[in-house]
């Protein structure tokens, strides 16, 4: 079964690039070897193995999307609490 590939796809903050995730929800991750932008959950099951000299390789900028990934998260949970 395919599955459908969304216009968003690896782009930053619109889809995961992960075709089984393609999730809208935080995609700040980087990926230099595929040149393209993850969730931060498949972003960590892609490092979930790796040592952290690999992870800078793979996700050079992986500590700095930490935080902007949870300034986003805050900001969405402050909005949805005022609407």
């Amino acid at each position: 079964m395919s599955q459908t590939i969304l216009p968003g796809k690896g782009k930053q903050f619109r889809n995961c690039n992960r075709t089984a995730c393609q999730s809208p929800d935080g995609v700040v991750f980087w990926n230099r070897a595929t040149r393209a932008y993850y969730c931060r959950t498949c972003a960590d099951l892609i490092l979930q193995n790796c040592t952290d000299e690999e992870r800078e390789q793979i996700f050079p900028d992986y500590n700095e999307n930490i935080v902007v990934y949870k300034t986003m998260q805050r900001t969405i949970r402050h909005a949805k609490q005022i609407f």
